[in-house]
Order: C-alpha cells, then structure tokens, then sequence
C-alpha cells in the first residue's frame, strides 16, 4: 500500500486525512470527491483546505465571485507539472491555475471549434480547428498542455494548398517537437494532452 506521511487512515475505505473530520481520496479505492461552493464571501475554490484536495476532484460554483469564475459550473482541479502533496501536511498547492472549468457533457455532443483563415492562438476550451488555407500558410498555437491531462483536440486542414503548422504554447512540445506541420489538404488528426504536453494521435 503506498505511503502517505503525515495523514492518517480513515474508516472510509480508500481515504486518508490530516484528521479525522475530514476525508480525501488518495488511492485506487475511490478517486475525487464533489464540493459545493457558493462563491460567496470566504467560500470559494482557493479556499477548499489543502488536504481535502485530490487531483480530478470537482467542485461546484453556485454563483461566480471573480471574472475568472462562471456561476453555475463545475470546476476541475489538477495538480500541476512540478507539484506533488507534502508528505508531511498532506497539503496540495491550491491556486487559481490548479483550477480549470469541467464540462459534465449533459445530452449535447456538440464541441466548442473555429474555422479560421489565420494565426489563431486556441483557447484551453477549443476542442475542434478546422484551417482554410486559401489566402496562405497558418499557424496555430496550441493552449497550455499542463492541467488539461486528458484534453483531445481535433485539427483538420478543411481546405486551401498552403500549410498549417501547430506551435506548442511556451516550451511544451508536440511529439517533442515545438511545431508540427500540416501539408494536406483533407488532412486530420488529434493530440492529446499527458498533462505536459502534447501527443499526435
């Protein structure tokens, strides 16, 4: 069994904590957790204590408190490239950038996508880019690959004879390259994200 220092073994099954109030989930026998927060006053998702964290977990927005947060939405955390869980508090870091914006899916297969004719740099809920290449080559940054392990994109040179070229975001790669080029049109594919960078499927 792994060792978790500093926390101690709850009567929940798969749950450890730094007392015995309060349980998180830190192994194969359960993953995450769900938490309400109102937006309100002190309730909010910086405030969540450190070591109820667990990466995946989610927590829901009733009602936004800053521009970076949407009412109504459930929100992801994930911890980030460098960080890891003190083995000594069983404290997770807990900022804004542990925190990213969760779709639940609901009925709708429908995917966020832009049709673009230029540079275009993607947001981190783009899901779909469709290229027209017709007025000359593009070139697409990517969004951040670190804290959207998991996330899929779908690119596709819809039409035009010139190339597209996707450029990872800061020092991130794709295929550990910094660009990767598209020369065909019809051409498709995805990548996918390890949390780091990016991967070519």
């Amino acid at each position: 069994m792994a060792n978790y220092d500093g926390l101690t073994r709850n009567a929940w099954p798969g749950t450890w904590s730094t007392n015995g109030t309060h349980p998180i989930v830190l192994d194969v026998e359960m993953r995450g957790g769900l938490r309400l927060v109102s937006g309100l006053d002190d309730d909010i998702l910086v405030n969540i204590p450190s070591g109820m964290l667990q990466d995946g977990m989610l927590a829901y927005v009733a009602s936004g408190y800053h521009a970076d947060v949407t009412d109504n939405t459930y929100y992801k955390y994930s911890i980030l490239t460098g960080e890891s869980r003190d083995s000594n508090t069983g404290f997770l870091p807990n900022a804004s950038g542990n925190w990213s914006e969760f779709s639940t899916g609901g009925s709708s297969s429908r995917r966020t996508y832009n049709n673009i004719t230029s540079d275009f740099s993607m947001s981190s809920d783009s899901d779909v880019v469709f290229l027209d290449t017709t007025s000359g080559p593009i070139n697409v940054e990517l969004p951040t690959a670190a804290g959207q392990g998991g996330k899929e994109i779908l690119i596709k040179l819809k039409t035009g004879s010139n190339s597209g070229v996707l450029i990872g975001s800061g020092t991130e790669t794709i295929d550990g390259n910094a660009v990767f080029p598209i020369y065909h049109q019809g051409q498709s594919f995805s990548v996918i994200s390890d949390d780091s960078n990016w991967y070519v499927f």
